[in-house]
């Protein structure tokens, strides 16, 4: 949405631009061009990085994961990341599946849980990762969430999508 914005201010400032006569008032507006064209840019890397953490393939799942439980606490909110036998090697489709979805969930619970604190946690096994995120939050009914509950909806899918359950 933030990047569609942008574009459409762009555009409306590129037009003006192109049937504005008045040299002073064009750099103006040229100089708003230039801006907004600098914050979609920034936005664009922005997103890129959100949509795929180089810090996952550099230093790992239990890492990555750590780095976003910092990177996301509030000061009102504790988060607890624990992690066991997790294995060294983990197929990158999984690993970034797990990621996405804890990153989903700990936006969630910060967001709407009122929560004061969340605990990750990460368990390995011989064929299987288990990813349980819990919180003292007020909880919610899945029956009420507006829209279907469509961060639930998105987990549940990239979740399936690897082959796994979520619940």
């Amino acid at each position: 949405d933030d990047i569609n914005q942008q574009l459409a201010i762009l555009s409306i400032d590129l037009d003006r631009l192109r049937s504005d006569q008045q040299q002073v008032h064009s750099a103006m507006q040229l100089s708003r061009a230039l801006e907004t064209v600098q914050g979609i840019s920034t936005s664009v890397r922005e997103l890129s990085h959100r949509l795929h953490p180089s810090k996952l393939q550099l230093i790992g799942l239990v890492a990555a994961l750590d780095n976003l439980r910092r990177d996301l606490s509030p000061p009102h909110l504790s988060i607890a990341f624990s992690h066991r036998n997790v294995p060294a090697q983990i197929d990158q489709n999984i690993a970034l599946c797990v990621f996405r979805v804890a990153q989903e969930a700990l936006v969630n619970a910060i967001k709407h849980s009122d929560a004061g604190h969340v605990w990750v946690d990460l368990v390995g096994g011989p064929s299987s990762i288990a990813l349980t995120i819990t919180d003292d939050g007020k909880g919610f009914d899945l029956n009420g969430l507006p829209n279907g509950g469509l961060g639930l909806i998105s987990m549940r899918e990239r979740v399936e999508s690897v082959g796994g359950v979520l619940e």
